[in-house]
């Protein structure tokens, strides 16, 4: 039994030795081992606005870079522009990027320290790779400075334009508004009773105070010491005095209680121009207009009943023509008996 396992274990030696003997035999001595396969894959990244705009010494060496590099591969020589990187050196936004957005702000080489605008000429220089970088570049800097001139500059234009016609459409609202209530207080001065012309005074300066006034206090452009006027341009003679000031300022408007100074002396003034006239052309009798001017008188009997007639006979005089300040007086002096 002993011989029979001792024969077992010399035959599974033989075998395995003869296993690593031909599989040995199969492989070429001193091969090297192959090495593994790694699959290199270039990483393209988009560079983003933020990343060009942002105010750091590298964010603007790198769009120096790009930008020098991009015309570099574009042969770009001195004095040939480049019109997207002109705009870019104005807003800092490419081509392909948002919309412009607000030009009024957007400044990307013009208004950063010098060491970032040393930095995007650095990396302009780097990209570039030419001894004609600063020549190139210095054209399109020089191209840009003009742009942004003259758009800045538009950005006035565009402001004063619409400013002036705001203006213009307002004072023709105003003067509109202003007649309207002018011709109706008029009437309400010749033929009104005092409690229709006190109602139509109270009424009009709540309204106003409450709407106008109001709004104003809330702004910038209300002055307490009264030194802001609307800014109206009619005829001389027209609305007659006011203090003796004439409304020839910028900007301005006027408080409810200036307001109602303006329609009351305005009025007064139209009924001297309405007597004049219809005398003049003999369109009234002197009685009837002396029993006009006598309701008149009435209506105003007030502290300042002096100044309002003085207004009326400016209205009268400017209309009537020759010898209407003698005519009104004489008038006057009649129905003051």
């Amino acid at each position: 039994m002993k011989l029979k396992s001792k024969t077992n274990e010399l035959f599974l030696l033989v075998t395995i030795s003869m296993i690593f003997y031909f599989t040995s035999a199969c492989v070429p001595l001193n091969q090297p081992k192959p090495e593994p396969q790694i699959q290199i894959v270039e990483k393209i990244v988009r560079i983003s606005d933020k990343d060009y705009t942002a105010k750091t010494v590298e964010a603007y060496e790198r769009a120096g870079n790009d930008w020098g590099e991009k015309l570099r591969l574009e042969n770009y020589k001195p004095k040939q522009i480049n019109n997207p990187f002109v705009e870019f050196l104005i807003s800092g936004r490419r081509p392909d990027s948002d919309p412009k957005g607000d030009w009024r702000t957007s400044n990307y080489y013009f208004t950063v320290h010098l060491s970032l605008k040393k930095a995007f000429q650095d990396g302009f220089r780097k990209g570039f790779q030419d001894r004609e970088a600063d020549l190139v570049l210095g054209p399109h800097i020089e191209v840009a400075a003009g742009k942004i001139g003259k758009r800045n500059s538009e950005f006035f234009a565009e402001d004063v334009t619409k400013y002036v016609q705001d203006q213009m459409n307002y004072q023709s609202r105003f003067k509109k508004a202003l007649d309207n209530s002018v011709a109706i207080f008029k009437e309400l001065i010749a033929e009104g009773s005092p409690a229709d012309r006190e109602k139509f005074k109270t009424s009009f300066i709540s309204y106003y105070q409450n709407e106008v006034d109001n709004y104003l206090k809330s702004t910038n452009f209300y002055t307490a010491n009264k030194s802001q006027y609307i800014n109206l341009d009619f005829n001389k003679g027209q609305i007659g005095e006011y203090e003796g000031k004439l409304y020839t300022s910028i900007f301005g408007v006027l408080t409810a209680e200036e307001m109602w100074s303006l329609l009351y002396k305005k009025s007064l003034h139209m009924v001297g121009l309405e007597m004049g006239q219809t005398l003049s052309h003999n369109l009234i009798t002197r009685s009837e207009l002396l029993e006009w001017l006598r309701r008149t008188r009435t209506a105003l009997r007030n502290s300042s009943i002096k100044q309002e007639i003085s207004i009326i006979e400016s209205g009268f005089v400017e209309e009537y023509g020759r010898n209407g300040k003698s005519v009104f007086d004489s008038m006057l002096r009649e129905i003051s008996r």
